[in-house]
């Protein structure tokens, strides 16, 4: 990934679109509570929707991360060798599997996969160990720069925390929530000054 370049900047612009939603859904996930419209059992549904929009907020800034871990690579003047792409791709790939699984399950309010992506996410923390003992391999051959170890644990780092975050959401999920159920409370509560 390079700072400026086509693929970098359409990832940067989703970015931006993702912060300006979450704005969004903080802005009227306020209006009802402040106009007090929703009764308890609502209101706690809203409060767990809530954790889940702030949950892909944190992936939002972990891909953020990403993208400046790699432009200050390049920028230092080091690359990663064609090894250490392919094994990032792989686990950014998996990673993005389980991320769009996660959204299916929350959209649907189908369960029933729960288990299957909680396994992506336990052999995506197995892998990633291995990218990085293949990545300390690799320089003590000469094969990768040293000096960007730092920056690819950091980077693999932050490939872990998005399947924490997916893994966060599936646990909040439960069975119990999905974005129908805000469509209703919006359908059955909400003055129309409030609506998005």
């Amino acid at each position: 990934v390079v700072r400026g370049d086509q693929k970098s900047e359409k990832v940067m612009a989703s970015i931006e679109e993702s912060k300006e939603l979450h704005k969004a859904i903080l802005d009227y996930m306020t209006k009802l509570y402040a106009n007090g419209v929703l009764n308890e059992d609502q209101a706690h549904k809203a409060n767990g929707i809530m954790y889940i929009v702030d949950e892909i907020d944190r992936i939002r800034h972990v891909c953020h991360n990403v993208i400046d871990i790699s432009t200050q690579d390049q920028t230092g003047g080091f690359s990663y060798s064609a090894k250490a792409i392919s094994d990032v791709n792989k686990s950014l790939m998996s990673t993005l599997n389980m991320y769009f699984a996660t959204l299916e399950v929350i959209a649907t309010g189908d369960v029933s996969r729960i288990h299957e992506i909680k396994n992506i996410k336990n052999t995506l923390v197995q892998f990633n160990v291995n990218i990085q003992n293949r990545h300390l391999k690799r320089v003590a051959k000469g094969e990768c720069a040293k000096e960007l170890t730092a920056s690819f644990t950091e980077l693999i780092s932050n490939i872990d925390r998005i399947t924490s975050n997916c893994d966060n959401i599936l646990e909040a999920v439960n069975g119990h929530l999905n974005l129908n159920e805000l469509r209703a409370i919006e359908d059955h509560v909400m003055p129309s000054e409030l609506s998005l």
